[in-house]
């Protein structure tokens, strides 16, 4: 069985999954990373993790799922999706690895439409282009797992030591999602529902609040809000906000 492990806040890692599974002719299952459920035992003849690179690094949740999980595979594979760069991803991903003395047979850097609306804008003719390279991309990928296939990526990690060192600087303010606009918020209590990690509560004035510690800057609640009640600092009320057009919020806990 090839088991699927996969970590999504704006839906782009959970398209590549769906259409992997699609495209594979094993037996599948997918676990969706959420709250606590890293810790859980995973047997699988192949394991492959799937995830977004964060400031050219992993997620907390990943670093989590790595050291915490109980981990029993003979074919491991690692797929980051990102805009531009996968940074220090992989390095980080089989130094970590390693230490839990498994290793790392397969790594694929998806290239996926920009999401992180702080800094990088996107347009439709872009992410139109960019859904049309995963499509390739994916079917690549999904021979390269039917055969086992062995590939390591070579990376130049040294040019993302300094906005990796910037970005961790400032995780929990600038990059933290806050409440921007009063007016707009209708105390829907979306956010509190979909966030994965339970991050997100709602005040005595139905406005949310948001748990630093344990908030993985997955952006689900800044765009998926229906008023952009939500942004990140850098970010604000008017930018557009970016969610895989191929998924849905009911793909997240299907």
């Amino acid at each position: 069985m090839d088991h699927y492990i996969v970590f999504s806040g704006t839906g782009n890692c959970l398209y590549c999954v769906n259409e992997l599974v699609k495209r594979s002719a094993s037996p599948t299952k997918i676990t969706i990373l959420k709250d606590t459920n890293y810790q859980a035992s995973f047997v699988a003849e192949a394991l492959i993790l799937v995830f977004p690179v964060y400031a050219y690094t992993l997620p907390l949740v990943i670093k989590q799922f790595i050291k915490y999980a109980s981990i029993n595979c003979n074919y491991l594979a690692v797929m980051i999706s990102g805009g531009s760069i996968a940074g220090r991803a992989f390095l980080e991903t089989r130094k970590r690895f390693k230490k839990r003395q498994l290793i790392v047979n397969y790594e694929y850097f998806m290239r996926s439409p920009e999401n992180f609306g702080a800094l990088f804008a996107s347009t439709t003719s872009k992410n139109n282009l960019r859904y049309l390279q995963m499509t390739n991309s994916l079917s690549e990928v999904a021979h390269s797992l039917a055969l086992r296939s062995n590939k390591i990526i070579t990376e130049a990690p040294f040019l993302t030591i300094i906005p990796s060192f910037f970005f961790s600087l400032f995780h929990g303010s600038i990059f933290l999602a806050n409440h921007s606009s009063k007016k707009c918020c209708n105390s829907c209590g979306l956010c509190v529902k979909i966030c994965p990690f339970k991050s997100v509560t709602l005040n005595s004035q139905g406005r949310p609040k948001f748990n630093r510690k344990t908030c993985n800057h997955c952006q689900r609640c800044i765009n998926y809000c229906p008023t952009k009640a939500i942004s990140m600092l850098l970010q604000g009320h008017k930018k557009p906000r970016f969610v895989n057009k191929f998924i849905s919020l009911k793909d997240y806990f299907s």
